[in-house]
């Protein structure tokens, strides 16, 4: 693996440590020696005598090998690190432009979704997005989340936010995080606002990965009635691919349709293209209904 992303929680001594994110350095071992990597800190909170705080860094690894890291801290005169970055994040609020070396993501300036993703692998520089309209509110690849009304009344979408109502972005030389949350809006907000199912949702950028994370929890604040709940679904505009792709519970990769008798085991699910074998794949890493 080469640039392989870890983002790691770590804990510190609130009585050693004044500032987790100035104070954090990452060395890896080489021949006995520490070589300095570049990292980033996110998130710091205090909890009683301790900082806790993500710290992000990637490294190479060779298959089956190992590597040996140092993490310093508890020096109070350490400057803010300033580590050249690989990752350049364009724009303002939630409508951001993240470029890495792996491909451009664009999201809506309106509500923060993905809006299209252009991979730097294909040559003829394909744009994935859905080349339309949507259903009164703007188009994008990722067209979830949301629910509809019993009835069915009102879909209410996070992408009939004329803006975020709320909203975090973490910005760094190895991570990207945008996170949106509030309850969804109807077509005729706020004619028709309920309060209801609260969603947080996030989208995770790395440096070194060509992948991204995406993040979505809904919460219901009341007891209603859905006639249908979304919380991931994709569309591509302009036949980009041609074929399907799923993974079964064994982390089998298969082409075609899904047999009846696995729809409720897939971890996976993608598309390509027979000629190009262009692809792009979704894997779910959790995936639950409490």
């Amino acid at each position: 693996r080469r640039a392989e992303p870890v983002d790691l929680l770590v804990a510190m001594p609130a009585d050693r440590v004044s500032s987790p994110g100035r104070e954090l350095r990452v060395a890896q071992l080489k021949d006995g020696c520490p070589q300095e990597l570049c990292s980033q800190v996110y998130g710091e909170v205090r909890r009683g005598q301790d900082w806790l705080a993500h710290l992000v860094l990637e490294v190479d690894l060779e298959s089956d090998g190992e590597v040996w890291l140092l993490v310093f801290c508890a020096n109070p005169a350490a400057e803010l690190p300033d580590y050249p970055a690989r990752m350049s994040v364009r724009g303002e609020g939630v409508g951001l432009e993240i470029e890495t070396p792996h491909y451009v993501a664009t999201l809506s300036r309106q509500m923060g979704q993905l809006e299209a993703l252009t991979p730097k692998w294909h040559a003829g520089g394909m744009r994935l997005s859905t080349h339309g309209n949507g259903h009164g509110e703007p188009p994008n690849l990722d067209w979830a989340h949301d629910y509809m009304t019993a009835g069915p009344f009102q879909k209410m979408r996070v992408t009939n936010w004329s803006e975020c109502p709320n909203y975090e972005v973490i910005r760094g030389p190895l991570c990207t995080i945008v996170r949106r949350f509030g309850f969804p809006h109807s077509p005729v907000h706020p004619l028709f606002a309920p309060s209801r199912l609260f969603m947080d949702l996030s989208y995770t950028f790395y440096a070194g990965a060509s992948y991204f994370l995406k993040s979505g929890r809904m919460e219901a604040t009341r007891d209603f009635c859905a006639h249908v709940a979304r919380d991931d679904e994709w569309y591509f505009g302009g036949r980009p691919f041609d074929a399907a792709l799923w993974m079964d519970k064994a982390g089998q990769v298969h082409e075609g349709e899904i047999p009846s008798d696995q729809v409720d085991q897939v971890w996976g699910v993608g598309f390509f293209h027979r000629q190009s074998r262009d692809s792009i794949f979704a894997i779910y890493l959790e995936h639950r209904l409490e």
